[in-house]
């Protein structure tokens, strides 16, 4: 998979940097992660998915580091919404989406597809089963006051 993270320098500049990640960090990596947080590689794979303030300097200061940039840990500050991105490769779509099929096979038959009523508006104004469609078509015969946006009780 692909990560792209947006640095913002201090002079109000941006820069893109993409890395390749396999989606888990070497032993060695996972060992200088288990020092910093506690987490195990699996542990730190869940924080991560759920986008962790740690987990998420960990992934960066990881991934800088396998390209020869050490970042601070302490002072490496991210919105993990906005500066970070993990999109994964044609591969490993193709493997997600191989993967739902089994699974729908493995159930024995596909599931159902979202019905959608497509029937034309009755003559009326409402749909063929829209009796709210039709109320709310119909114009009020009682007068309503304008509203002063006061609520009085």
């Amino acid at each position: 998979m692909i990560v792209k993270w947006r640095e913002r320098r201090d002079d109000g500049s941006t820069v893109v940097h993409e890395f390749d990640w396999s989606g888990s960090p070497t032993t060695q990596e996972g060992r200088w992660i288990k020092q910093r947080t506690g987490w195990t590689t699996r542990k730190f794979i869940e924080a991560l998915d759920e986008l962790d303030p740690d987990a998420v300097i960990a992934l960066v200061c990881t991934l800088a580091a396998r390209h020869g940039r050490k970042l601070s840990w302490d002072t490496l500050d991210i919105d993990p919404v906005s500066d970070l991105e993990i999109i994964p490769t044609k591969d490993e779509e193709d493997r997600i989406k191989e993967a739902a099929a089994q699974e729908v096979e493995s159930r024995g038959k596909p599931l159902p597809a979202p019905s959608v009523d497509t029937a034309e508006p009755a003559a009326s104004g409402g749909t063929t089963n829209g009796h709210l469609n039709a109320a709310a078509l119909k114009p009020s015969a009682v007068p309503m006051p304008p509203s002063s946006g006061a609520v009085s009780v």
